[in-house]
């Protein structure tokens, strides 16, 4: 998101040389944008997913028919305070999204259903606000929704399906002589089960 111009730049990639070009631009109608993710459907559509400071949620169709990256605004919602990060699961077609001082909840990522929150975890014990990014873990075996809880710097994670069991929370701590940096007040997130 551009913080600056509260729209979406959007950029490309090409393959061959790795080179990055901006592919375009979206306005929003949000005063104050402040996070986005993508989403992308089974069909092979890509969505976008902005957020304003206000707690509204835009939802944008991304297209480039001429080589220039367009966005139709096809679906938005509201949570009742600012919202923080979120991340789409595009195989269950869901989508994650943090509410700083409430909590976790999912609804349906695809553009034409309805948008009913689901709570998946409330501030309290383990996540302390603000809540703020997410990102998926995905594994051959197991999915999980990983939460970067500020107030307390630790990283909570729990299933991605319903009933959204709680695995566990872990902080990372300092060890130089492993050159491990450690972390605190962790923003965005994002995670793999990828060997690096």
């Amino acid at each position: 998101c551009n913080r600056d111009r509260n729209s979406l730049s959007l950029f490309s990639i090409d393959r061959a040389s790795g080179t990055i070009s901006e592919a375009g631009e979206i306005p929003t109608p949000l005063a104050e944008i402040y996070g986005v993710c993508l989403f992308k459907p089974a069909s092979g559509e890509l969505y976008a997913f902005a957020n304003g400071k206000d707690g509204s949620f835009l939802q944008y169709r991304l297209s480039a028919p001429d080589g220039k990256a367009q966005g139709e605004l096809v679906r938005s919602f509201k949570v009742e305070t600012q919202p923080e990060g979120c991340v789409a699961d595009d195989q269950r077609q869901r989508l994650f999204l943090g509410e700083e001082d409430v909590g976790v909840w999912e609804v349906d990522a695809r553009a034409d259903q309805p948008a009913t929150l689901s709570s998946v975890i409330k501030v309290g014990d383990v996540v302390h606000a603000d809540v703020e990014g997410l990102a998926l873990y995905q594994s051959d075996g197991h999915d999980y929704l990983v939460i970067s809880s500020q107030g307390n710097d630790s990283y909570v994670v729990v299933d991605v399906e319903p009933p959204y069991t709680l695995r566990g929370a872990f902080r990372v701590g300092l060890n130089a002589s492993a050159g491990i940096d450690g972390t605190s007040e962790t923003d965005g997130i994002e995670v793999t089960s990828m060997n690096l």
